[in-house]
């Protein structure tokens, strides 16, 4: 069944597992935690729902790589950060976990060198030809201090997501470029977006 509006907003009761009817399905813990998280739009109607879905379903199948980034973009709207490091950390979202260290709103949770490791060993793995990762690429050299390499690598994420006709790649990416151009590190605000 398709909803065209999240169904709590639709006047649908949304289903509960309780301890006493655990569930061993992890898809059904990860649908559950879909159903409560807006993912995608930065807004979570129930995050601790979400999270507590989430991290069953990662509890009962740690391999879902879904789950584990999901969990972590609730935790980060939630300004969870720690957190959310951890879980990216954890399930291997390399891209999430290079890019948030190197722009987090949170001081104490960027590591610029980790970020800078990171990033360019996603875009060695890529041939430097992934806008995404050549984003998380320029962010961790501005975190560095370095804009003028920021700027380089954010002007070829641009052309890259301009190539393959991603719009708002290539308009988000360059947002952060003219940060760069003026010596200024990214920061997020909330979660971190993923690309659909």
């Amino acid at each position: 069944m398709f909803f065209t509006a999240p169904p709590w907003k639709a006047g649908i009761p949304m289903p509960d597992i309780s301890p006493t009817m655990r569930s061993d399905d992890a898809a059904i813990h990860g649908g559950l935690a879909s159903l409560y998280g807006k993912l995608g739009v930065q807004a979570v109607d129930d995050p601790d729902a979400a999270i507590r879905y989430y991290r069953e379903a990662l509890e009962l199948r740690p391999e879902l790589t879904a789950a584990s980034s999901n969990l972590g973009f609730v935790l980060w709207q939630e300004k969870r950060y720690g957190e959310a490091l951890a879980v990216w950390r954890q399930g291997q979202a390399t891209y999430f976990l290079a890019f948030s260290l190197a722009t987090c709103p949170a001081a104490k949770y960027r590591d610029e060198a980790e970020a800078l490791r990171l990033a360019t060993a996603l875009c060695d793995r890529t041939q430097y030809g992934n806008a995404r990762f050549l984003d998380a690429l320029a962010a961790a050299h501005a975190e560095t201090g370095r804009y003028a390499e920021a700027a380089e690598v954010a002007r070829r994420a641009v052309e890259i997501a301009d190539g393959v006709g991603n719009a708002g790649q290539a308009r988000e990416i360059g947002a952060r470029l003219q940060l760069y151009e003026a010596g200024k590190p990214f920061r997020t605000k909330t979660a971190v977006r993923r690309e659909r």
